[in-house]
């Protein structure tokens, strides 16, 4: 057993030295006492995605909001413009604010302290979850087109405060170790399947589209609020106070240098591949022809087919499987090297989508169905699933080893990536829709 030695005091928190079996002097910190910060960076992970989710969860309140107030109830062959337009407006306030708010914060963030960032992060999506909900039960009716233009920009300021999120967790998840960066990426499988969990069982209340939307946003405000207090305390913890280093040197460093760029691009290229790769997959499959997959027995109108069939295995089932594929990326010991994952991230980028294009997504006017059955859409979507969780679990976890000396410049580069390939060819999802 080595000898435990206490010695002087660094940032408020106790710095110990090991002395273990060969006589040799190793560091170690304080402990995380009661896992605070193991449950911070799970709820960083949740939120990472859990906003914007709850959001187009909630699309049944949005059709109801900008319905046509001229007819009695919602009918999809007489939608308004308002309803025709939401999604096409919806990406919009999604992509561009997020592009552009992601290459600013990975530029110029850093000049605000990185706690501070996280903290008006927070503040922000609490806050903008907060005002959807009081919405929720104002008559909006006569003024559609004013409620329509605030709703776009509540979203284009979540997606922009949640770019600086995740560039401002990234750095600072790159401070602590790496089991810390795995129940991060664990949390962002868990996210999904919370919202998608949280839609099933709407489903089976049988609630209202606004009350499963006061559900939704109560939910995601609380999160946002739970996680900005239990963030606030870190400061008193001796374990955070010990990894997170000094602020005052990370505020004062240069810009980082396209040459550091091109030199991190290149210890850490097959992460870039692997997750550029894996995120370019999802743009023309997943939600964009898997959500128009309808059961085989769909003309049964039974509730599995009209109700349940994609909310459960469309969503909640491919959230599953993909915390299943994060999970194994974080536990298996054994990987392949790393020009064998970024084949097969590549190789799986070009197989999916025509395979999901080949299910029985509906309406269709010039494919023909080559898998027709459930049971061959869901082998197809969990292992689609399941190879994204563990592309993207293991693309992050590989840089501790590619690049230990530059993690957060790394994440953040590789974070940035995948935010501009989502935006550039977030067209695919419709090209490929009109391609059916």
């Amino acid at each position: 057993m080595g000898i435990v030695v206490p010695l002087e005091n660094l940032a408020e928190s106790k710095v110990i030295r090991k002395q273990d079996s060969n006589n040799e002097t190793k560091e170690i910190g304080p402990d995380d006492k009661y896992y605070i910060i193991y449950t911070i960076m799970m709820l960083f992970g949740i939120m990472h995605l859990l906003p914007i989710s709850f959001f187009a969860t909630a699309n049944d309140y949005w059709m109801h909001k900008f319905r046509n107030t001229s007819l009695p109830t919602i009918d999809p062959r007489f939608r308004s413009s308002l309803q025709s337009n939401f999604e096409s407006g919806s990406t919009i306030a999604q992509t561009v604010p997020t592009v552009i708010c992601m290459v600013l914060s990975t530029m110029f963030a850093y000049k605000i302290r990185l706690r501070t960032r996280v903290l008006v992060s927070l503040i922000v999506l609490a806050s903008c979850l907060a005002l959807a909900t009081v919405f929720i039960k104002i008559d909006t009716d006569a003024w559609q087109i004013g409620f329509f233009a605030f709703t776009m920009t509540i979203l284009a300021i979540m997606n922009g405060i949640l770019a600086l999120f995740q560039v401002s967790t990234l750095a600072l998840l790159s401070k602590f170790p790496e089991n810390y960066m795995k129940t991060f990426l664990v949390g962002q499988g868990v996210g999904g399947i919370f919202s998608s969990g949280l839609q099933v069982v709407a489903l089976i209340l049988g609630t209202s589209s606004e009350a499963s939307a006061m559900i939704y946003f109560l939910i995601g405000t609380l999160m946002a609020l739970v996680t900005l207090i239990l963030f606030y305390v870190t400061k008193h913890l001796n374990f955070y106070q010990y990894h997170i280093g000094s602020s005052l040197e990370e505020v004062k460093r240069d810009l980082i240098s396209l040459s550091e760029v091109r030199d991190i691009a290149g210890k850490i290229w097959s992460s870039l591949v692997i997750t550029m790769a894996a995120a370019l997959a999802y743009v023309p499959t997943h939600p964009a022809i898997a959500a128009l997959v309808a059961s085989e027995h769909r003309g049964d109108h039974t509730p599995w087919t009209e109700k349940y069939f994609v909310a459960v295995i469309t969503f909640l089932f491919s959230d599953i499987c993909c915390l299943v594929g994060r999970i194994l990326a974080s536990t298996l010991k054994r990987r392949p090297s790393d020009i064998s994952l970024a084949a097969i991230a590549i190789l799986r980028m070009i197989i999916f989508p025509p395979l999901f294009m080949f299910c029985n997504a509906l309406p269709r006017s010039h494919l023909s169905v080559w898998f027709p059955h459930d049971w061959q859409y869901i082998i197809i979507l969990g292992s689609f699933m399941i190879s994204s969780g563990y592309l993207f679990n293991i693309a992050f976890l590989n840089v501790i080893r590619l690049a230990p000396e530059n993690q957060e410049n790394a994440y953040l580069i590789m974070q940035t990536c995948i935010g501009v390939v989502g935006a550039i060819f977030s067209p695919l999802g419709v090209l490929c829709v009109h391609l059916l």
